[in-house]
């Protein structure tokens, strides 16, 4: 989208986002001089706009509900100063969310065969492109073993959501099941993971 003229202008612009798609953390707010909706975003420059002049810009997190192309809409609803071509003044960017980017691992456990009554950790890893990236965030650390509620300390680095474990000891031989879940930085995300091991 541009603004024609020799001597610029102050602009109010509109963004769009298609159903699919919301603000992430970082939203248009008013100290960017904007107001927002979930979808819509209402901006005005707080200087003026040339057209070949790099000046005004918006960095904004968007995220997808799933993968799929999705088309993202801008507009300048108005200018302070009449502009002779109009025909600038939308525009649209297609985005593809693929989602074999960021893959997250089975869990792996840490003793492989954990004993009743001991500690162990269940981990999983997570790569973008195959490299581990993305930092795990929210998580939650739960099982069940014997028909008792285990909450796991949970603790993450770039590429790893981890989860500590301790065990009753009168739990051995039973089931223990659990759960790691957690949403992914700064994708947003969100993945669930399920293990079960009979303690030893």
């Amino acid at each position: 989208m541009e603004s024609t003229g020799p001597d610029g202008a102050m602009v109010h612009a509109r963004f769009e986002l298609p159903p699919g798609l919301h603000w992430g953390a970082h939203l248009p707010d008013p100290a960017e001089n904007c107001t927002s909706t979930a979808t819509v975003a209402d901006c005005r420059s707080t200087q003026r706009v040339f057209t070949d002049v790099p000046g005004v810009r918006w960095v904004w997190d968007v995220v997808a509900d799933a993968p799929g192309t999705y088309v993202l809409k801008g507009l300048v609803v108005e200018s302070s100063t009449p502009d002779p071509d109009l025909s600038d003044n939308a525009a649209s960017v297609t985005v593809i969310v693929d989602p074999s980017a960021i893959v997250a691992s089975a869990v792996e456990l840490t003793p492989a065969r954990p004993r009743a009554g001991s500690s162990f950790t269940a981990h999983v890893e997570v790569t973008v492109d195959r490299v581990p990236g993305s930092f795990p965030d929210r998580m939650r650390c739960t099982a069940t073993v014997g028909g008792r509620k285990l909450i796991g300390l949970d603790m993450s680095s770039p590429g790893l959501a981890v989860c500590r474990y301790r065990t009753p000891k009168s739990a051995r031989g039973k089931t223990l099941r659990g759960t790691i879940a957690f949403v992914t930085l700064p994708d947003e995300m969100r993945f669930t993971r399920r293990f079960a091991v009979k303690l030893r």
